[in-house]
């Protein structure tokens, strides 16, 4: 149900549980199942919950070799609690390969029990309890809701990114680290102790994405993404100074 509403909130989620777990019943206690396309996790999420032994993964053209590729790094018992796995994001009907936009590391095969989201509405990630590796494999993700599915999602993000902002430093979320093989610990480094005394944030993230991270090579696709995704900055920056004008709070004194 690609366009469809979120599983959680579709009225035949349950009948589809239902229908689901009848057709795992042939199955033995603590089977291994491959979840090929499973989303954002609900049925997956499911099968563990019925005690099978589960590995998910997202549907591409390369979904074989990456199913090959993680049974045999589960095959053969791997010290680390997650591996990352490299995504192709396809926007417009292109590839950006550029402006940041690849490799895009996703944390996707996770030890259960050695991981835990993080505290956040927004895009969260797992905090890891233990070693981090990468898998050679790609996933492919291919954006077909059209423009106005995007900029619909990107304007409520911005809304729950400005509330986020003012909560981050807590406990429960990934640390910030720099000189570290996690790419997602160096970017939170990044958001927390760079990005906030950065000035003209949506300009500066536009000349970063497209000029130095080389989005231009991606022709109009690329140009036009790193507008969009500048625009989502001063969408998050414009509602977080209304937040804090609210609340009577000072902003940090970056300019928009």
């Amino acid at each position: 149900m690609p366009f469809g509403p979120p599983p959680e909130r579709d009225p035949t989620t349950p009948r589809r549980l239902e229908l689901l777990r009848a057709a795992l019943r042939a199955l033995p206690p603590g089977a291994k199942v491959l979840d090929a396309g499973c989303g954002g996790g609900l049925f997956l999420s499911g099968m563990l919950d019925w005690g099978y032994e589960v590995t998910g993964t997202d549907l591409s053209s390369k979904a074989l070799e990456l199913a090959a590729e993680i049974g045999e790094t589960v095959s053969r018992g791997p010290d680390e609690a997650c591996f990352l796995v490299r995504r192709r994001f396809v926007w417009m009907g292109r590839w950006l390969r550029h402006g940041r936009c690849f490799p895009d590391w996703q944390q996707r095969l996770v030890r259960r029990g050695r991981a835990r989201y993080e505290d956040r509405s927004v895009n969260e990630r797992l905090v890891v309890d233990g070693k981090i590796g990468k898998l050679k494999g790609c996933l492919i993700h291919e954006d077909r809701k059209g423009l106005s599915a995007w900029l619909e999602k990107h304007n409520r993000y911005s809304t729950m990114e400005a509330l986020e902002s003012l909560r981050e430093g807590r406990d429960g979320q990934v640390g910030p680290r720099l000189f570290t093989r996690d790419p997602i610990a160096r970017k939170r480094f990044i958001q927390r102790r760079v990005w906030p005394w950065v000035p003209f944030k949506p300009t500066a993230f536009f000349l970063y994405q497209y000029i130095l991270r080389l989005g231009f090579l991606d022709g109009a696709a690329g140009y036009r993404y790193a507008r969009l995704k500048s625009q989502y900055i001063y969408w998050t920056e414009l509602k977080k100074r209304e937040l804090l004008r609210t609340d009577g709070a000072r902003p940090r004194g970056d300019r928009v």
